[in-house]
C-alpha cells in the first residue's frame, strides 16, 4: 500500500523477543519513519531502539491492547491506519524509564500486573482487548492486595493498594483510561492509586475506568511526579507496556521528548 503511494519501503520480520529493539537501534538504519505491525510489547521494543533519534515511529495496531495506538489516535482498521501513517503529524513524545529500559504507556503494580501476567500466559491472550476484561473478572475476588509504599514529588504513601498504575499516555489494558488527564508530552508521570476495598465496590469502579470516570470514586487517588519509587513488603510482579518488567522495588522516571511518533492530525 505504501509503495502504491510512491514510498520506498523495506520489510523486516522480527525473529523473537528483543529483535525489534536490535533492528531499531541499529546505527546503520537509514529512513525517515518506521512502521511497526504488532502489539504494545513490540512497539515498546522499537521505541527503545529509536529513543533519541530523528526517526519517527508509526503503529499498525495488531496486538491485544494496542494502547499506544489509541493514545496517538491511530485507527484499528488497516487502511485508515496506513493513511494516518502517511498523512499524520510527527510529534515529540516522552518515554518512561524503568530500570535500564523504556516504556511507552503504563507501568502497573498490583492487580493490573497480576491480571496482565495471567492474560499473557493463559488462553485469553488470543482474545484481543476483551481478554483483559475476562482476566479481571476471573481473578477479582481471589486477589489479595499488598501493602505498597510509593514515593514521588507528592510525598510518600504507605497503604494496602489494589493497584498502582504509573502512566505516560493515560491508556492501558485494551482501552482503560487509567489516567484521563495524562499527556505524553508534559514531562510528568501520572499515578493512579486504587486503595483496597470490598470487591463489589471495586467492581463498580472498573467499568467507569473505560470512560476515565473512576477518578470520582473515593478509593481512587491521582498524583503526578517526574519520578516514582514503588516498594512492597514482598516482591510483587511489575508490568510495563503489558509485558513483564521484573518485581518490586522499582524506580520510574521520564525522559522528556525522547521519541518522535506519527500521530493522527
Amino acid at each position: 500500500m505504501l509503495e502504491g503511494h510512491g514510498w520506498d519501503t523495506d520489510l523486516v520480520i522480527t525473529e523473537g523477543a528483543g529483535h525489534a529493539r536490535q533492528l531499531a537501534g541499529d546505527p546503520s538504519l537509514k529512513c525517515d519513519r518506521v512502521l511497526v505491525c504488532g502489539g504494545d510489547g513490540t512497539v515498546s521494543e522499537v521505541a527503545s531502539g529509536l529513543a533519541g533519534r530523528e526517526v519517527a515511529l508509526g503503529v499498525l495496531p495488531s496486538g491485544r491492547g494496542n494502547d499506544l495506538a489509541k493514545a496517538l489516535g491511530i485507527p484499528r482498521r488497516l487502511v485508515p491506519a496506513i493513511e494516518t501513517f502517511r498523512q499524520g503529524v510527527v510529534r515529540s513524545m516522552d518515554l518512561g524509564r524503568i530500570g535500564d529500559r523504556y516504556f511507552c504507556t503504563v507501568v502497573g503494580v498490583g492487580f493490573d500486573a497480576f491480571v496482565a501476567d495471567r492474560v499473557r500466559r493463559g488462553i485469553w491472550r488470543y482474545g484481543g482487548g476483551w481478554s483483559y476484561t475476562v482476566g479481571v473478572l476471573s481473578h477479582l475476588f481471589r486477589y489479595r492486595s499488598p501493602r505498597i509504599t510509593i514515593s514521588g514529588a507528592f510525598g510518600t504513601f504507605e497503604r494496602e493498594c489494589f493497584l498502582v498504575a504509573v502512566s505516560n499516555t493515560g491508556i492501558y489494558g485494551g482501552g482503560i483510561r487509567i489516567a484521563p488527564d495524562s499527556r505524553f508530552d508534559d514531562a510528568l508521570l501520572d499515578i493512579c492509586l486504587v486503595e483496597d476495598a470490598p470487591r463489589l465496590r471495586l467492581l463498580r469502579v472498573f467499568p467507569a475506568a473505560y470512560r476515565g470516570e473512576h477518578v470520582r470514586h473515593r478509593e481512587v487517588e491521582m498524583m503526578r511526579s517526574p519520578t516514582v519509587r514503588i516498594e512492597t513488603e514482598e516482591p510483587a510482579p511489575v508490568v510495563a507496556d503489558g509485558e513483564p518488567a521484573g518485581t518490586t522495588p522499582v524506580e520510574l522516571s521520564v525522559d522528556p521528548g525522547a521519541l518522535r511518533v506519527v500521530a493522527a492530525r
